[in-house]
């Protein structure tokens, strides 16, 4: 099932989203005019529709922007026009829903039904790295962000540019804490943890923050390396851009394929309310010959000979099967009962 096929299916129903920012239930009544341009809302008559308000349209505009370049670096296409800037007394809003990036658009105000999916996830995703929510390991992320070219950790000399990942780690930067996407000082891409409760949000990095608060005099990633606990920022390109620009075998596409056909049964399990219908085992039961497989080609192939394009997929797709598994440890011990029972 193709990416957008997948995202579909999964959210084909109507999930009421709550208003963001931890505000109390916003309608569009109440927060139109409210002045305070740090506010997202969804919209109580359309909850497609997500809306960011402030005190005039000059103030919108660079928010606007930065998620524009966010879903630019995705290689998505662009609306054909921008959205209207509406104001009344007390201040003016703006609809973002068409200028996010298709997977935050659906997302944004909503959670999993299951516990599951989590903040590296989410950064990954947002980032084009990954394609399906679910759970990812402190692990995985770390490959993706460190040990993979298709991230560059950002210096003190550079600037954040929309679309990079943001990772807060503990113990002088061993340990992964928290990731998040930058758009703006005042929008990031984020999930607080893998809760169920937990929903994905356009909030302030302040936010973000506080909720995982750096060492003091740590909270930007120009801080330095001295920090226990700190932020570091990256910039990385899509999985699909880096594959473009490096040949991979036909083993490996398929096992890339194979693998995220997992992933897709995955998401599904974990945004629906789903009984015994086969899946749980459908999922094992490919899971296990495809890390077989997978095992195999790592170890008869010398990685260092290898295209560089085999080396990045395989060693990826090692760790995304790492975490799949993980999620189902997980889901058998708090969840598989109540999921897949008859």
């Amino acid at each position: 099932m193709s990416l957008s096929r997948c995202f579909k299916a999964v959210f084909s129903l109507k999930t009421r989203r709550l208003a963001l920012l931890g505000l109390s239930a916003l309608t569009t009544s109440q927060a139109f005019g409210g002045g305070r341009w740090d506010q997202v809302f969804i919209d109580d008559q359309d909850d497609s529709a997500i809306w960011l308000q402030g005190p005039s349209c000059e103030a919108l505009l660079p928010h606007l922007e930065a998620v524009l370049a966010w879903k630019k670096h995705l290689g998505e296409m662009l609306p054909a026009t921008r959205p209207n800037c509406e104001c009344q007394k007390k201040g003016c809003r703006m609809e973002l829903s068409d200028s996010l990036p298709v997977m935050a658009k659906k997302v944004v105000g909503k959670a999993s039904v299951n516990s599951g999916p989590n903040c590296w996830n989410t950064a990954l995703v947002g980032s084009g790295i990954l394609p399906h929510l679910r759970g990812t390991s402190g692990s995985e992320l770390t490959y993706w962000l460190d040990s993979s070219p298709l991230c560059h950790k950002r210096v003190a000399t550079e600037e954040l540019q929309p679309g990079d990942i943001l990772a807060i780690r503990s113990d002088q930067g061993r340990t992964e804490v928290h990731a998040f996407i930058y758009a703006s000082d005042r929008l990031t891409f984020s999930k607080h943890d893998s809760d169920a409760a937990s929903y994905y949000e356009l909030i302030p990095m302040k936010k973000v923050l506080g909720q995982y608060p750096p060492s003091k005099g740590c909270d930007s990633f120009k801080a330095g390396h001295e920090c226990k606990k700190r932020v570091d920022a990256y910039s990385c390109l899509t999985l699909d851009q880096f594959l473009k620009e490096h040949a991979t075998s036909e083993k490996a596409k398929q096992l890339k394929k194979d693998i995220e056909a997992v992933e897709c049964n995955l998401q599904q399990a974990l945004f629906s309310q789903l009984k015994d219908n086969g899946l749980e085992s459908t999922i094992l039961g490919t899971l296990g010959p495809l890390s077989t497989l997978l095992t195999a080609e790592l170890t008869e192939k010398n990685l260092p000979e290898c295209s560089v394009g085999d080396a990045v997929l395989l060693q990826g797709l090692r760790y995304r099967i790492e975490s799949i598994q993980s999620e189902f440890r997980e889901l058998g011990k708090e969840y598989t009962g109540r999921i897949f029972r008859k």
